[in-house]
C-alpha cells in the first residue's frame, strides 16, 4: 500500500498554502473584524480553488479528495488562522473568509 501523496495532491496543497500565507494576513484579520468576520475576496479565492467542494466526489462535481487530505490541509487553515473558513466554507455555510475556531 502507497501512502505517498500524488504530486497533483502536493500541489493542491502548495496552492492552499501559498493562498493563505499571502492572503490572510494579520492586517486582513483585523479588518474581518470590523467587518462581522467576512473576507469576500480570500473566500472567493477559497472556492476558486476548490475548498468548498474538496471532500465532494468527483462524479457530482467535486475534487474527490479524502479525509488524509482534509487533514493535511488543516494544518494549514490552523497555521493561518483560517479554520473557521474551511468549515464553513465546506459545509456550505459561506457566511465568512476566515478567523480564528
Amino acid at each position: 500500500m502507497n501512502f505517498a501523496f500524488t504530486d497533483d495532491q502536493l500541489e493542491f496543497f502548495d496552492a492552499i498554502a501559498t493562498m493563505l500565507r499571502t492572503e490572510v494576513t494579520a492586517d486582513r484579520i483585523r479588518a474581518r473584524w470590523d467587518n462581522e468576520g467576512v473576507d469576500a475576496e480570500c473566500l472567493q479565492q477559497a472556492h476558486e480553488l476548490g475548498l468548498n467542494s474538496m471532500l465532494v466526489p468527483e462524479s457530482l462535481g467535486g475534487l474527490g479528495l479524502g479525509m488524509p487530505d482534509f487533514y493535511f490541509i488543516g494544518r494549514d487553515l490552523r497555521r493561518s488562522g483560517a479554520t473557521r473558513a474551511v468549515g464553513r466554507v465546506h459545509h456550505g455555510e459561506h457566511t465568512s473568509a476566515g478567523g480564528y475556531s
